[in-house]
């Protein structure tokens, strides 16, 4: 967790400063009137009226009168916005006094003359007599930048003299924008600027060779400004005057005036001078004013480290204020374990402890400036030491499967977390995640932690062993049935980790066992799913079936005979199959009793009975699933063809008696005969027939009808009957035999010739 604190130091500091280099002439100075702590004339101002703000005359004066001659003067200023209560800003002034006593001014203001005025070039000459002559209108004159000027920004502020055209350069110059802003007047007949090496820290007219930080105000003030740091490379100053005052410039009153008794040696070390409230530095690149407050920011980590391991924290400083360079030192356990020095005002650095045993410590942390002002901070960031890590490792489990996830429980303790896990099978590293057992037989795990430290230790050493992959075959008897047909999936298993479990699935749906009924025709996978006891799963291969609608027969069947004389003995079946599972075998059945086994739909019947006879045929398809068809044919004769014979027949005996009588008609008139006696009654059927003779040629007349006519006519008219009964019924049969009798008595007698 970041910890951070902020601690306000108010430090007697410097900032860094930087400007380009210079030259400096020195010329013999003559002796100076003395002037009361350097306060300028009356003449110079009357006081400053801002539109919108009340009139500011008490004018503050912080200044350094140089006591070295100068044929030129620049340095670098921190352009600072601030502003008073009632809104005027300071100016940041760079003056020069030249040897024949006119005096030249060049600064750096900010809001001088009331709000919303901003950064400007400020600049003014007097004249011997302490008269302000430029700008002609008298008063400071101010120039706008050619660009922008931003708070914060290095400002360089310069008065040189150009002998070639006998003017002095008053030259602004901001180094961070490039803006620039400058005024010429004339040097009057001066080659130098003079310093004040004598009793007082300016002339008679209050004129010196120096820096000044000025700044109006509406009422007393006894404050202290924002910290302003003029400074230059190149050059060493020697001795100076430090002083500070404020007077009022309409009513002439001085608040206050004070300054060094004597010029003061100047060093590396900044000078402190203050008074009233006011502050103000000076060595030999460098003068402030304002108190120098240093703030001092650091951020840092608490860092937890191993014992006996090195361990780093990095820390971030900001620094505003104080007097660079900066000077870094960190104290562990009353050791210093890191020194630096940095200009910087914004600081990252890191620094290393060694060896130490477990506990917490708390760094300490200085920083000390340029001229010796010490910041101290500790008690915000912590450093624990533990002592070092350990590990162990466990595994309930110890027989698996190949690539099954090894089941490992890690505890670890101490050390410095985050940790870092590797796992070794068999002395090889397999990476930061739980291992899979591979490879059949008996192998070792072991995990190695790495902490955040770096720090490293290796666990117990546990040993297991892999099973090879089960595996799952499924088979069904065939790959095709009929609805609403049984299907029973039956499974080889082997290796793994017995006992299995073995779930089923038809088209991806959970079978109850391994068998089910097929109720809908269509397409279906069969799959199975084998987990061992160990939780390892498998998948089997995929058998496809398809379920066929139940059959169903269309049978249709022709009758036909063997005879004339007969009708339906012979039965042509044609049992017409759908649906089912091909092939198909046929039973066939006559009247119970199988007949015959085909693999052909069709069949023929020869029929033996007359009669009804019942025919039965059973499809029996691929599947076993079986349907039956049944069918009654009734077996007789032809009736009608008979009928049709004997009707031929009558005709044709018919036929032959018409044309009998009519030959006899012809051969002899039928003559009447008397009436004759009764035969004598046959013999006995015990005796010998009398053969009657064979007749004579000749023309012979038939009387009246004897026994012997009889009998032909009744034989004729029998024959009839029999015929027409088995064709026509009895009825019919009677009357035909008595027609064909009728015939036979027409006339009294057959005529032969």
């Amino acid at each position: 967790m970041l910890n951070k604190i902020w601690l306000i130091l108010l430090l007697l500091t410097l900032p860094l400063a930087a400007s380009p280099s210079f030259a400096h002439a020195n010329a013999q100075a003559g002796a100076v009137n003395v002037h009361p702590a350097g306060l300028l004339p009356s003449a110079e101002v009357a006081g400053l009226q801002g539109a919108n703000s009340p009139a500011a005359n008490w004018d503050e004066q912080l200044g350094e009168s140089f006591t070295q001659d100068f044929t030129s003067l620049a340095f670098n200023v921190t352009a600072i916005a601030q502003v008073s209560g009632s809104g005027y800003g300071p100016a940041y002034l760079l003056n020069g006094l030249s040897n024949t006593g006119y005096w030249y001014q060049v600064g750096l203001s900010y809001d001088w003359d009331g709000p919303t005025a901003g950064f400007d070039m400020n600049y003014e000459v007097f004249n011997p007599s302490g008269t302000s002559i430029f700008p002609t209108a008298g008063g400071s004159g101010m120039d706008s930048f050619s660009g922008p000027v931003n708070s914060g920004d290095l400002v360089l502020l310069n008065l040189y003299f150009d002998n070639s055209t006998g003017v002095v350069k008053m030259y602004a110059y901001d180094w961070n924008t490039g803006a620039s802003a400058s005024e010429t007047f004339s040097s009057e007949g001066a080659t130098y600027f003079q310093g004040q090496n004598g009793y007082s820290t300016s002339n008679s007219n209050g004129f010196f060779t120096g820096l000044m930080t000025e700044w109006y105000h509406t009422n007393p003030y006894y404050g202290s400004e924002q910290q302003v740091t003029y400074s230059e490379q190149g050059f060493q100053f020697t001795s100076a005057w430090l002083w500070v005052d404020e007077y009022n410039t309409n009513t002439q009153q001085v608040l206050f005036s004070t300054s060094t008794s004597n010029p003061i040696s100047l060093t590396s070390q900044l000078y402190p001078y203050s008074s009233n409230g006011a502050t103000e530095y000076a060595d030999t690149n460098m003068f402030i004013t304002g108190p120098i407050y240093m703030n001092v920011t650091i951020n840092s980590y608490s860092e937890t480290g191993d014992a006996g391991m090195p361990l780093s924290d990095s820390f971030n400083s900001v620094v505003s204020g104080g007097v660079p360079p900066y000077y870094y030192y960190i104290y562990v356990n009353g050791t210093m374990v890191f020194s630096s020095s940095t200009s910087s005002t914004n600081y990252n650095s890191a620094f290393t402890v060694n060896n130490l045993g477990a506990g917490t410590y708390t760094p300490t942390f200085e920083v000390v400036d340029s001229i010796g002002d010490t910041a101290t901070l500790s008690n915000f960031v912590f450093l624990t030491i533990n002592a070092g890590p350990t590990i162990s490792i466990t595994m309930p489990v110890i027989t698996y499967d190949a690539g099954q996830a090894l089941d490992i429980s890690i505890s670890t303790s101490m050390g410095s977390p985050p940790y870092t896990i590797t796992y070794y099978l068999d002395g090889v590293p397999v990476g930061n995640s739980i291992p899979t057992a591979s490879g059949s037989g008996t192998h070792q795990v072991y995990a190695q932690l790495t902490d955040s430290t770096g720090y490293k230790v290796d666990s117990n050493i546990l040993y297991f062993t892999v099973n090879p992959d089960p595996t799952i075959s499924i088979s069904v008897p065939s790959n095709a049935y009929d609805t609403g047909q049984t299907l029973t999936v039956s499974a080889s298993t082997s290796q793994g980790t017995p006992p299995y479990s073995i779930a089923y699935y038809l088209d991806g749906n959970l079978m109850s066992g391994d068998t089910t009924t097929l109720a809908n025709p269509g397409s279906y996978q069969i799959t199975a799913r084998l987990t061992d006891s160990l939780g390892y799963q498998v998948n089997s291969n995929t058998i496809s079936l398809t379920v066929n609608p139940d059959p169903s027969m269309n049978g249709t069947y022709t009758l036909g005979s063997s005879s004339f004389l007969y009708s339906n003995d012979i039965v042509v079946l044609d049992a017409a199959m759908s649906g089912g599972t091909s092939p198909y075998t046929y039973t066939w059945y006559l009247n119970g009793q199988e007949v015959a086994t085909t693999t052909s739909a069709t069949y023929t019947y020869q029929l033996a009975n007359m009669g009804q006879n019942v025919l039965n045929v059973t499809a029996t398809d691929a599947t076993g699933y079986s349907v039956q068809a049944s069918l009654t044919v009734n077996y007789t004769y032809n009736y009608t063809n008979i009928a049709i014979i004997v009707i031929v027949m009558a005709a044709v005996i018919t036929g032959a008696a018409l044309a009998l009588r009519r030959r006899g008609n012809k051969k002899g008139p039928i003559t009447q005969q008397p009436e004759s006696k009764p035969e004598a009654p046959s013999q006995p059927d015990n005796k010998p027939e009398t053969k009657p003779e064979a007749p004579r040629p000749g023309v012979y007349s038939m009387g009246t009808p004897t026994a012997f006519n009889m009998e032909f006519k009744s034989g004729i008219g029998n024959l009839v009957r029999i015929l027409a009964f088995h064709v026509l019924g009895k009825g019919y049969a009677d009357r035909q035999g008595d027609e064909m009798v009728k015939i036979f008595n027409q006339g009294d007698c057959i005529c032969f010739t």
